[in-house]
């Protein structure tokens, strides 16, 4: 396990999740082989993966006691929180740059705690691992010493071209700030929480709240993919620091005033944005359903990292659990996010809608702060920008400019594949003549899924297996809101993006031909013609005056006529 290289490019994201129990994985401690390789450094890092390791499996036997011995928090009583705190103080003791998403707070008091304390648990060993360090640290640092001297005196050619060293983005020191969040006792509660929740100060590493730059271009990404209604005009929570753009995302609380509190907040983040030298032409302070080429000031969020592909919903606008917004410490109450359930308060069901908050901010002169607090555990990148609107007819309209088409010929050649694919000969007479794959056909329907009507656009996505289209202006209209189904395919319920459909030309033929729309048989050999009526029926099918009569029948006698008299 020490040498598997899947193992150490794992382990910043495992700890970043800081799910002890379950997802580090377990080594023998006091195991002294160690894969022999030619390089010291490497020896030495995987080392101190498994002291990092070993040392975090041990965190889920800490006694409560000890966490706050360690944390320095001795009022605090939720073991998950202190837990996940002492997971960040020991990333930041056993490594060299502390590259987590926690970054905790690096105070005095509590590392010299842990020193104690993993002294306690196997003095010999921890002895031999800060001596090991230390020698690390100078090895390191020498290293970098003489690779800078070496980048000064001779840059690195390549060809015709001179490489440029490029600054890397190094992770911002802790900063410790506190938040005040105003209470949530109002029915039903604004972060649609089944308790209430009075008013509270988080302690939180507000340079955490910066979302590196790689990760802001990937987030940009993902909200212009799966939402493209909104285009961004001007990024309000963009920032610049070091020479690096950076963004939003929350943060981990590591300590709630009072303590007491229940529920407490588990995320924070704070957004500081200024409208003074926006020039977008929005009417601030008004209430207003969005129309084409309208703007508005959004706030929008996705968790961090990207769901897998095989998730239930699409990658669509996400509230955190619980969240709870104000803006200039005034509570916003127009928030359409995910509900908890009173069956199980562990579930949060619903959907979640971009948030307007245009009308919440009215002096534009000022510096404004948006803050939430939410009860969820993980990571969400933050957005609040200007957009401008596009409704699904004019989406149309700008997405038909630069469409890719499938031409009729090689969509023919797919149909026909696809026809292979599906039938099977059960019995093949060589003596026949005739082929096969002539006699079987396809049955296409020219009429949208979504309206029963038929096309003006056929579409359909380009992994998608099935040769049926749909019509595109449906299929944007029936995803311009949130929805449980949102952007899946209504033939194989796989998630398509609007990057992601393609304009078929064989139907785009059969629609030219068959305006009215219908079903057509598309038939082995290429041809195809519109389904008959007569060919609609299915086997065993009996003609409607045959129903009269069998209704009749089951309906038996008329009951004779009796007069009460």
């Amino acid at each position: 396990l020490i040498s598997d290289k899947k193992y150490y490019r794992s382990t910043t994201a495992t700890l970043h999740n800081l799910n002890i129990s379950n997802q580090i994985i377990k080594m023998n401690p006091r195991s002294k082989s160690i894969p022999s390789t030619s390089h010291a450094s490497d020896e030495k890092e995987k080392l101190w993966r498994r002291v990092l390791a070993r040392r975090l499996d041990q965190l889920s036997h800490f006694s409560l006691e000890q966490l706050r011995d360690v944390s320095g928090d001795v009022h605090s009583s939720n073991r998950q929180s202190l837990q996940k705190y002492v997971g960040g103080l020991l990333e930041a003791y056993f490594s060299d740059s502390v590259n987590s998403d926690l970054k905790p707070c690096e105070r005095s008091a509590s590392l010299n705690n842990l020193k104690t304390l993993l002294a306690s648990l196997d003095a010999h060993y921890s002895q031999a691992v800060i001596r090991e360090l230390g020698k690390r640290k100078k090895e390191i640092s020498a290293t970098k010493s003489l690779s800078t001297e070496a980048a000064k005196s001779k840059p690195q050619s390549m060809g015709n071209h001179v490489s440029v060293n490029r600054p890397t983005e190094k992770p911002l020191p802790p900063q410790v700030t506190q938040l005040f969040i105003s209470p949530d006792t109002s029915t039903p509660t604004l972060s649609a929480s089944l308790h209430t929740r009075g008013s509270c100060r988080v302690v939180c590493d507000v340079n955490d709240c910066f979302l590196p730059s790689t990760l802001k271009r990937q987030f940009d990404d993902r909200l212009q993919r799966w939402d493209p209604f909104w285009t961004v005009q001007n990024d309000l929570s963009s920032v610049s620091i070091n020479g690096f753009t950076k963004g939003y995302r929350t943060t981990l609380v590591t300590k709630v005033e009072p303590s007491h509190l229940s529920p407490q907040p588990k995320i924070v983040s704070r957004i500081s944005f200024s409208l003074s030298s926006d020039k977008s032409g929005v009417s601030w302070g008004t209430h207003a359903t969005p129309k084409d080429g309208q703007r508005r000031l959004l706030f929008r969020s996705l968790p961090l990292p990207p769901p897998p592909a095989t998730h239930y919903r699409a990658d669509t606008h996400l509230f955190p659990k619980g969240t709870f917004l104000q803006i200039n410490r005034g509570p916003l109450r127009t928030l359409q996010q995910r509900k908890q359930q009173s069956h199980d308060e562990s579930l949060w069901k619903g959907n979640c809608g971009v948030l307007d908050i245009t009308s919440n901010v009215k002096n534009i002169t000022a510096t404004n702060e948006l803050e939430l607090a939410c009860y969820d555990d993980g990571r969400y990148a933050l957005q609040v920008a200007v957009c401008e609107y596009r409704g699904p007819e004019a989406l149309l309209v700008e997405m038909k400019k630069s469409m890719p088409v499938i031409p009729y010929e090689q969509a023919m050649n797919e149909a026909k594949s696809y026809l292979n694919c599906q039938t099977v000969v059960l019995d093949d007479d060589d003596d026949d003549d005739v082929d096969a794959s002539n006699n079987v056909s396809l049955t296409f329907s020219l009429d949208c899924p979504f309206s029963k009507k038929p096309m003006q656009t056929p579409v359909r996505g380009k992994a998608c297996k099935h040769m049926q289209c749909f019509d595109l202006l449906n299929f944007l209209s029936s995803n311009s809101f949130p929805s449980a189904r949102r952007w899946r395919c209504v033939c194989c319920e796989a998630f398509v993006s609007v990057e992601d459909l393609v304009i078929c030309g064989l139907f785009q033929r059969m629609l030219e031909r068959y305006s009215g729309g219908g079903r057509v048989m598309f038939q082995g050999n290429g041809t195809w013609t519109a389904f008959k009526e007569s060919e609609k029926k299915r086997r065993g099918a009996v003609s409607e005056e045959e129903e009269e009569k069998l209704k009749r029948r089951r309906k038996g006698p008329a009951p004779e006529e009796i007069i009460v008299l």
